[in-house]
């Protein structure tokens, strides 16, 4: 009696489609994991950041930076990024595992979705450093400390930031999430930069350079509402803790003191966020 040596053709093309089952079930679970692994990751991240503003704050009786200048302008000296960095010890922690892609080169600035804003050059004590800030995560600018002489920052009212870190409700306040570019003045839409005249060319410049899935709800909320996270935004906030927000919990948020949570209540969403 002979004894095969081998599988038959048959049995070989059995074994082939059995195998080409399993990888068809499991890809979608394995990249699913994928992303909820670099979700995980984007989360830690974010939690450092926290500690590293938790620590500045501590080193300055718990008031936290100017952010600008008495005339109103922004300074990369007085930068979250240049004040705080020094507490962070890997430039790792700059980028999201999804969106560490950035051009050097790049005269933007604005990153996306998948792609991290900069770079951008700034200096200290006065001094360039050639030291580049570029990072795929952003500051609710609300949370800085300007001077009293400061102006109205773009329009909105100054009385509106939080200016330091012991403030009560500190877990309804965003302070580094996901972004697409370093920062933003998250407003209400009915808030005067909208509409008002010294801030027309601001958003002219943002209509013109921001990526277009940036320009949804036209708003400065855009910078935050960024789709990397299979429908979640990764936040920390200003009592240090770290959560994921679903992209439309971001305007229930309080971002400023005044802010209308209530605002987007009764909105029609685009598709991409309404799933």
């Amino acid at each position: 009696m002979k004894h095969k040596n081998g599988f038959t053709l048959i049995e070989l093309l059995v074994v082939i489609s059995i195998i080409a089952v399993l990888m068809a079930i499991m890809m979608p679970a394995l990249g699913r994991a994928k992303k909820q692994a670099a979700s995980v990751v984007c989360t830690t991240n974010l939690k450092q950041w926290s500690l590293a503003w938790m620590m500045y704050g501590q080193d300055y009786n718990g008031k936290l930076f100017r952010g600008m200048t008495a005339a109103n302008v922004d300074t990369l000296e007085d930068w979250w990024f240049s004040k705080v960095s020094g507490y962070v010890k890997t430039e790792e922690m700059r980028f999201c595992p999804v969106a560490k892609k950035y051009d050097p080169q790049s005269t933007r600035y604005y990153g996306g979705t998948y792609e991290a804003w900069g770079p951008f050059e700034y200096s200290e004590n006065g001094e360039r450093t050639g030291k580049m800030a570029f990072s795929s995560y952003g500051v609710n600018l609300w949370v800085l400390n300007p001077t009293p002489l400061t102006l109205n920052p773009y329009g909105y009212d100054k009385r509106n930031f939080w200016r330091g870190i012991n403030v009560s409700g500190a877990d309804r306040i965003p302070l580094i999430l996901d972004a697409a570019f370093s920062g933003a003045y998250v407003a209400n839409t009915t808030d005067s930069r909208n509409g008002g005249s010294a801030n027309a060319p601001m958003q002219k410049e943002w209509e013109k350079n921001a990526p277009d899935e940036l320009k949804v709800l036209k708003s400065t909320i855009n910078t935050f509402s960024l789709n990397r996270h299979m429908g979640v935004v990764n936040a920390a906030f200003l009592d240090f803790s770290s959560k994921k927000l679903d992209i439309q919990d971001l305007w229930q948020q309080n971002w400023h003191r005044n802010y209308d949570t209530t605002e987007s209540d009764s909105w029609t969403w685009p598709s991409w966020m309404s799933k």
